[in-house]
Protein backbone atom coordinates (compact mmCIF):
# COMPACT_ATOMS: atom_id res chain seq x y z
CA UNK A 1 0.00 0.00 0.00
CA UNK A 2 1.39 3.15 -1.03
CA UNK A 3 -0.68 6.62 0.16
CA UNK A 4 -0.01 10.18 -1.64
CA UNK A 5 -0.67 12.99 1.10
CA UNK A 6 -1.01 16.62 -0.47
CA UNK A 7 -3.22 19.86 -0.57
CA UNK A 8 -5.16 18.49 -3.08
CA UNK A 9 -4.64 20.19 -6.81
CA UNK A 10 -0.69 18.96 -7.38
CA UNK A 11 -1.82 16.55 -9.96
CA UNK A 12 -3.40 13.79 -7.79
CA UNK A 13 -5.27 12.20 -11.03
CA UNK A 14 -2.78 11.95 -13.17
CA UNK A 15 -0.26 10.53 -10.52
CA UNK A 16 -2.99 7.59 -9.93
CA UNK A 17 -3.14 7.28 -13.54
CA UNK A 18 0.78 6.86 -13.94
CA UNK A 19 0.88 4.46 -10.85
CA UNK A 20 -1.81 2.44 -12.64
CA UNK A 21 0.36 1.76 -15.54
CA UNK A 22 2.09 -0.86 -13.44
CA UNK A 23 1.13 -4.17 -13.95
CA UNK A 24 1.49 -4.71 -10.17
CA UNK A 25 -0.58 -1.70 -8.95
CA UNK A 26 -4.66 -0.14 -9.11
CA UNK A 27 -4.58 2.92 -8.55
CA UNK A 28 -7.36 4.74 -7.21
CA UNK A 29 -7.10 8.52 -7.09
CA UNK A 30 -10.54 9.34 -5.34
CA UNK A 31 -12.53 6.06 -4.14
CA UNK A 32 -15.47 6.08 -2.65
CA UNK A 33 -16.66 6.22 -0.05
CA UNK A 34 -14.86 9.75 0.01
CA UNK A 35 -12.71 10.93 3.34
CA UNK A 36 -13.03 14.44 3.47
CA UNK A 37 -15.04 14.98 6.32
CA UNK A 38 -13.34 12.23 8.60
CA UNK A 39 -10.08 13.25 7.66
CA UNK A 40 -11.18 17.16 9.03
CA UNK A 41 -12.13 15.32 12.11
CA UNK A 42 -8.71 13.71 12.72
CA UNK A 43 -6.69 16.72 12.20
CA UNK A 44 -8.31 18.59 14.99
CA UNK A 45 -8.78 15.37 17.26
CA UNK A 46 -6.18 13.10 16.41
CA UNK A 47 -4.08 13.62 19.73
CA UNK A 48 -7.42 12.86 21.71
CA UNK A 49 -6.09 8.98 22.76
CA UNK A 50 -9.80 7.52 22.97
CA UNK A 51 -10.62 8.48 19.23
CA UNK A 52 -7.97 6.41 17.73
CA UNK A 53 -9.67 3.20 17.66
CA UNK A 54 -12.53 5.21 15.90
CA UNK A 55 -10.97 6.23 13.36
CA UNK A 56 -9.12 3.19 12.50
CA UNK A 57 -12.32 1.19 12.19
CA UNK A 58 -13.65 4.05 10.36
CA UNK A 59 -10.47 3.87 7.78
CA UNK A 60 -10.92 0.48 7.53
CA UNK A 61 -14.31 0.61 6.92
CA UNK A 62 -14.61 2.53 3.84
CA UNK A 63 -11.71 0.88 2.27
CA UNK A 64 -12.04 -2.51 2.98
CA UNK A 65 -13.73 -3.68 -0.04
CA UNK A 66 -10.76 -1.72 -2.07
CA UNK A 67 -7.71 -3.67 0.00
CA UNK A 68 -9.68 -6.82 -0.89
CA UNK A 69 -10.36 -6.25 -4.34
CA UNK A 70 -6.82 -5.14 -5.12
CA UNK A 71 -5.23 -8.49 -3.12
CA UNK A 72 -7.70 -10.31 -5.34
CA UNK A 73 -5.59 -9.76 -8.44
CA UNK A 74 -2.52 -10.00 -6.29
CA UNK A 75 -1.64 -5.80 -7.40
CA UNK A 76 -0.16 -3.41 -4.63
CA UNK A 77 -2.87 -0.62 -3.78
CA UNK A 78 -1.93 3.27 -4.34
CA UNK A 79 -4.21 5.74 -3.27
CA UNK A 80 -3.56 9.80 -4.42
CA UNK A 81 -6.61 11.11 -2.93
CA UNK A 82 -5.80 14.43 -0.93
CA UNK A 83 -8.63 13.08 1.36
CA UNK A 84 -6.34 10.38 3.05
CA UNK A 85 -3.73 13.46 4.26
CA UNK A 86 -5.14 13.85 7.69
CA UNK A 87 -5.78 10.67 8.43
CA UNK A 88 -1.77 9.05 7.84
CA UNK A 89 -1.41 8.00 11.43
CA UNK A 90 -4.23 5.91 11.06
CA UNK A 91 -3.09 4.46 8.15
CA UNK A 92 -0.03 4.17 9.54
CA UNK A 93 -1.07 2.20 12.93
CA UNK A 94 -3.43 0.16 10.71
CA UNK A 95 -0.97 -0.85 8.20
CA UNK A 96 2.64 -0.67 9.82
CA UNK A 97 3.79 -1.30 6.01
CA UNK A 98 2.63 0.88 3.88
CA UNK A 99 4.04 3.49 2.19
CA UNK A 100 3.97 6.92 1.93
CA UNK A 101 4.71 10.40 -1.25
CA UNK A 102 4.46 13.64 -0.12
CA UNK A 103 3.79 15.95 -2.82
CA UNK A 104 3.75 19.70 -3.18
CA UNK A 105 2.83 22.04 -5.29
CA UNK A 106 4.42 25.67 -5.57
CA UNK A 107 1.90 27.65 -3.30
CA UNK A 108 1.39 30.13 -6.09
CA UNK A 109 0.23 27.94 -8.63
CA UNK A 110 -2.06 26.32 -5.76
CA UNK A 111 -3.27 29.17 -4.20
CA UNK A 112 -3.99 30.68 -7.73
CA UNK A 113 -6.31 27.03 -7.94
CA UNK A 114 -8.40 27.51 -4.72
CA UNK A 115 -9.01 31.17 -5.62
CA UNK A 116 -10.52 30.37 -9.38
CA UNK A 117 -12.24 27.03 -7.30
CA UNK A 118 -13.54 29.95 -5.00
CA UNK A 119 -12.18 28.12 -2.17
CA UNK A 120 -13.59 29.70 1.29
CA UNK A 121 -16.08 31.85 -0.71
CA UNK A 122 -18.58 29.37 -1.42
CA UNK A 123 -17.39 26.29 -2.76
CA UNK A 124 -19.59 22.91 -1.33
CA UNK A 125 -16.55 21.27 0.32
CA UNK A 126 -15.40 24.12 2.50
CA UNK A 127 -16.97 22.81 5.39
CA UNK A 128 -14.77 19.72 5.02
CA UNK A 129 -11.29 21.87 4.77
CA UNK A 130 -9.45 22.53 7.81
CA UNK A 131 -9.41 25.54 10.18
CA UNK A 132 -6.94 26.78 12.62
CA UNK A 133 -7.92 25.57 16.36
CA UNK A 134 -10.91 26.47 17.86
CA UNK A 135 -9.12 27.90 20.88
CA UNK A 136 -5.79 29.32 19.11
CA UNK A 137 -5.54 32.99 18.59
CA UNK A 138 -5.52 32.07 14.78
CA UNK A 139 -9.04 31.38 15.25
CA UNK A 140 -10.01 34.62 16.20
CA UNK A 141 -8.48 36.10 12.98
CA UNK A 142 -9.94 33.41 10.83
CA UNK A 143 -13.37 35.31 10.06
CA UNK A 144 -11.49 38.74 8.75
CA UNK A 145 -8.95 36.83 6.51
CA UNK A 146 -10.10 36.78 2.70
CA UNK A 147 -9.87 33.82 0.69
CA UNK A 148 -6.45 34.53 -0.51
CA UNK A 149 -4.83 34.55 2.77
CA UNK A 150 -7.11 31.59 4.48
CA UNK A 151 -5.76 29.17 0.94
CA UNK A 152 -2.31 30.50 1.71
CA UNK A 153 -2.84 29.15 5.59
CA UNK A 154 -4.38 26.26 3.98
CA UNK A 155 -1.01 25.68 1.68
CA UNK A 156 1.43 26.21 4.92
CA UNK A 157 -0.75 24.05 7.66
CA UNK A 158 -1.24 21.20 5.10
CA UNK A 159 2.57 20.84 3.59
CA UNK A 160 4.38 21.64 7.32
CA UNK A 161 1.71 18.70 9.13
CA UNK A 162 2.39 16.30 6.48
CA UNK A 163 6.34 17.23 6.71
CA UNK A 164 6.31 16.55 10.62
CA UNK A 165 4.42 13.17 9.82
CA UNK A 166 6.89 11.88 6.85
CA UNK A 167 9.67 12.41 9.61
CA UNK A 168 8.83 10.02 12.30
CA UNK A 169 8.99 7.23 8.97
CA UNK A 170 11.94 5.06 8.04
CA UNK A 171 13.35 6.41 4.63
CA UNK A 172 12.24 3.50 2.80
CA UNK A 173 8.77 4.26 4.16
CA UNK A 174 8.52 7.40 2.35
CA UNK A 175 8.86 9.76 -0.58
CA UNK A 176 9.39 13.72 -1.43
CA UNK A 177 8.38 15.31 -4.70
CA UNK A 178 7.20 18.58 -6.18
CA UNK A 179 4.71 18.09 -8.58
CA UNK A 180 6.12 20.60 -11.01
CA UNK A 181 8.74 17.61 -11.60
CA UNK A 182 6.34 15.25 -12.17
CA UNK A 183 4.96 17.37 -15.41
CA UNK A 184 8.41 17.90 -15.90
CA UNK A 185 10.08 15.61 -19.55
CA UNK A 186 13.89 16.07 -18.06
CA UNK A 187 13.12 15.37 -14.69
CA UNK A 188 13.67 11.89 -13.16
CA UNK A 189 10.88 12.18 -10.57
CA UNK A 190 8.48 10.02 -12.12
CA UNK A 191 11.63 7.45 -12.24
CA UNK A 192 11.94 7.59 -8.36
CA UNK A 193 7.87 7.24 -8.18
CA UNK A 194 8.45 3.71 -10.08
CA UNK A 195 11.28 2.83 -8.34
CA UNK A 196 9.54 3.51 -4.42
CA UNK A 197 6.60 1.55 -5.74
CA UNK A 198 9.28 -1.49 -6.52
CA UNK A 199 7.94 -1.38 -9.86
CA UNK A 200 9.60 -1.34 -13.25
CA UNK A 201 9.52 2.26 -15.16
CA UNK A 202 6.62 1.67 -17.98
CA UNK A 203 7.90 3.02 -21.80
CA UNK A 204 8.18 6.57 -22.44
CA UNK A 205 5.52 6.60 -24.82
CA UNK A 206 2.46 5.30 -22.04
CA UNK A 207 3.58 7.72 -19.45
CA UNK A 208 3.34 11.15 -21.80
CA UNK A 209 0.34 9.99 -23.14
CA UNK A 210 -1.11 10.10 -19.73
CA UNK A 211 0.78 13.75 -18.87
CA UNK A 212 -0.61 14.80 -22.48
CA UNK A 213 -4.17 14.38 -21.16
CA UNK A 214 -3.56 16.59 -18.19
CA UNK A 215 -6.14 15.22 -15.83
CA UNK A 216 -8.53 17.12 -13.89
CA UNK A 217 -6.89 20.62 -14.53
CA UNK A 218 -8.54 23.80 -13.92
CA UNK A 219 -10.67 25.16 -16.96
CA UNK A 220 -13.15 27.41 -15.17
CA UNK A 221 -12.94 30.25 -12.24
CA UNK A 222 -10.94 33.89 -12.70
CA UNK A 223 -7.72 34.80 -11.06
CA UNK A 224 -4.34 36.52 -12.21
CA UNK A 225 -1.49 34.07 -13.18
CA UNK A 226 1.43 34.95 -10.69
CA UNK A 227 3.26 36.59 -13.28
CA UNK A 228 0.76 39.44 -13.09
CA UNK A 229 0.12 39.20 -9.14
CA UNK A 230 0.29 42.82 -7.48
CA UNK A 231 3.20 43.37 -4.66
CA UNK A 232 0.47 43.59 -2.09
CA UNK A 233 -0.86 40.13 -2.82
CA UNK A 234 3.07 38.72 -2.91
CA UNK A 235 3.97 40.37 0.73
CA UNK A 236 1.09 38.97 1.76
CA UNK A 237 1.88 35.35 0.58
CA UNK A 238 5.60 36.10 1.40
CA UNK A 239 4.96 37.50 5.05
CA UNK A 240 2.87 34.31 5.78
CA UNK A 241 4.52 31.64 3.73
CA UNK A 242 7.96 33.11 2.39
CA UNK A 243 10.17 30.99 4.85
CA UNK A 244 8.09 28.07 4.67
CA UNK A 245 8.02 28.07 1.08
CA UNK A 246 11.81 27.92 0.85
CA UNK A 247 12.00 25.39 2.78
CA UNK A 248 10.41 23.15 0.55
CA UNK A 249 12.37 24.18 -2.22
CA UNK A 250 10.59 27.30 -3.64
CA UNK A 251 11.63 30.90 -4.27
CA UNK A 252 9.10 33.15 -4.05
Amino acid sequence: CVFFLSTGRVGTKTIAAISSLSKHIIGFHEPKPKLYGLSNICYKTFDEDKNLELFKEAFLTARRDLFHYTLSFGKGYVETSPQVTFLSPIIHSVIPEAKFVHVIRDPRNFIRSGMRRRWFVDHPMDETRIKPAANSKLNDEWQNWSPYRKIIWLWQESNLWIDKFMNTLGREKRLFLHAEEIFEPKSDSIEKLYHFLNSSVPSKKQIKTILSKKMNAQTSGDFPKFGDWTNDMYTELIENAGKTAEYFGYKI
